[in-house]
């Protein structure tokens, strides 16, 4: 078997319509979809049951509820195809993803790994007093090094990797944007997906491991953000129930409040390094950087209200004296300016868009379904 999409869910219901329609109504066959139920209600079943006919499908269920990470796991033991993807339960697979990932493995000689792009979909509601969805046309900025239809050389996925523990996020570090071969996940140490973001630590690794890593610009997928996605927590300044939902942890003793993703990203680089020595050797956690983000972090929630100066001035008091003198002062400053042109009518921005300024409103679409037609008639997949 050639593709196998790993689906897994925990009470997905109200999207898993549309999710399995976008794997199952593309006419290729030589694939499987994966559904892994992690102890949903009846409801979850019910909706799958609608595609039972299809033997293209495997639907497996836990009794009982286990980790993002565990389910993950899961659906990949019960998968049997040469290349894997994982989707979440609000995305969904564009009409020509078999096609072109076909055509790009015989086209490279058989990659370990292909990355391509996608399209973003923001549920309406999804943020606080934002009523409409909205959308990116791009998920990913790719940067220089990617060549169109090219190979990732060794040394720069390792540069790529070195990037990370500086905080520096140059490779897409969403699991729905790169299909792996089987035989490298096999060469992923302790395992292929790993708390906390799961995600990260297999992507990462495989960045490492592959013999031969491919980077089409095709846009493939449609990542969504919905109520059920970590990025409507991360988005909507609710990190930490976030965290909690997904059932992530970062428990460094050390680590600073605030961005609950930089803190879990120190965790699994801590882990990756751990697993990797010999290729990172030379690298740990920048801690600088790590400072740096969670104080600029601080500044924005304050800006618009997250926290209480009280909060800030306990947070600001847990930085080194150079950390406060580097960061605090020129942030505050900074943030300060950007205050201001709002207050004069001079730059009109909200938190979530201050965050993700690629986000663009668009009304009148309800559904991710909805989206891809609409993404389609203006030659957007």
């Amino acid at each position: 078997m050639r593709f196998s999409v790993l689906l897994p869910t925990r009470n997905g219901a109200a999207y898993l319509d549309d999710v399995i329609a976008s794997v199952l109504n593309q006419p290729y066959q030589d694939m499987e979809l994966v559904v892994s139920d992690n102890a949903s209600g009846p409801e979850t079943r019910a909706v799958v049951s609608k595609f039972f006919g299809d033997k293209r499908l495997t639907y497996v269920r836990l009794d009982q509820v286990v980790s993002v990470t565990d389910n993950w796991n899961h659906a990949f033991r019960a998968s049997h195809g040469e290349y894997v993807v994982m989707i979440g339960d609000d995305d969904c697979l564009l009409p020509h993803f078999f096609n072109t990932l076909e055509a790009a493995i015989d086209r490279h000689g058989h990659p370990d790994c292909i990355t391509y792009n996608g399209l973003t979909f923001v549920f309406p509601g999804c943020f606080k007093d934002q009523p409409s969805a909205f959308f990116v046309d791009r998920h990913f900025a790719f940067g220089p090094g990617f060549v169109p239809d090219g190979l990732l050389r060794p040394d720069f996925r390792r540069q790529l990797v070195r990037d990370m523990f500086a905080f520096k996020v140059r490779f897409p570090l969403n699991m729905q944007l790169t299909l792996f071969a089987r035989e490298a996940a096999a060469r992923i140490r302790g395992g292929v997906f790993r708390a906390p973001f799961p995600d990260h630590y297999a992507l990462n690794s495989l960045l490492l491991v592959a013999r031969r890593f491919v980077f089409i610009p095709d846009r493939l997928v449609t990542v969504g953000v919905s109520p059920k996605s970590f990025g409507h927590y991360y988005y909507g300044g609710e990190q930490r129930a976030g965290a909690d939902y997904l059932g992530l942890s970062a428990p460094a003793a050390d680590r600073l409040p605030g961005s609950e993703l930089l803190n879990c990203m120190r965790e699994w680089l801590v882990l990756l390094k751990s697993e990797y020595p010999d290729d990172l050797a030379s690298v740990s956690p920048n801690q600088w950087s790590y400072a740096g983000r969670q104080t600029y972090h601080w500044m924005r929630d304050f800006e618009f209200g997250l926290v209480d100066t009280r909060e800030l001035m306990r947070r600001v008091r847990l930085l080194s004296w150079i950390e406060r003198a580097s960061f605090v002062l020129p942030l505050f400053a900074y943030r300060g300016l950007l205050r201001t042109l709002r207050a004069v009518g001079l730059r009109q921005t909200d938190r979530v868009h201050d965050m993700w300024p690629a986000l663009r409103p668009l009304p009148g679409v309800d559904s991710i379904q909805q989206f891809v037609q609409w993404a389609a008639e203006r030659d957007l997949t």
